[in-house]
């Protein structure tokens, strides 16, 4: 099981989440495997995030790598974005990850 991760990244600009996880959606669906279904979720009109884009692709591939692993090639790795409280996006892979990403401002 890997802790809650909370970060501040210094960036220049916003962040799309929703957008972010739509194009990453086949290279999430092939680091999950071929026999897992990848469900990406996520709450409407998210607010953009302080958050490096490449730094969330790395760390999602990373996590859904280590979801699908976790699975034995079987079953459903969830990809769930939501907003939280205290101005972050609660991003969660599975049911042992969390990024909480900072709302940008």
């Amino acid at each position: 099981m890997l802790p809650p991760v909370t970060t501040m990244v210094d960036v220049d600009a916003p962040l799309d989440v929703a957008a972010s996880l739509a194009e990453m959606r086949l290279v999430l669906g092939l680091a999950a495997g071929l026999r897992t279904e990848l469900v990406i979720e996520c709450d409407p009109n998210l607010p953009a995030v302080r958050y490096d884009a490449g730094e969330l692709r790395r760390t999602l591939m990373e996590l859904v790598d280590r979801a699908a692993v976790a699975l034995a090639d079987r079953g459903q790795i969830v990809v769930r974005a939501t907003v939280g409280s205290g101005r972050v996006v609660v991003l969660a892979v599975g049911d042992d990850a969390t990024l909480y990403l900072p709302v940008w401002n």
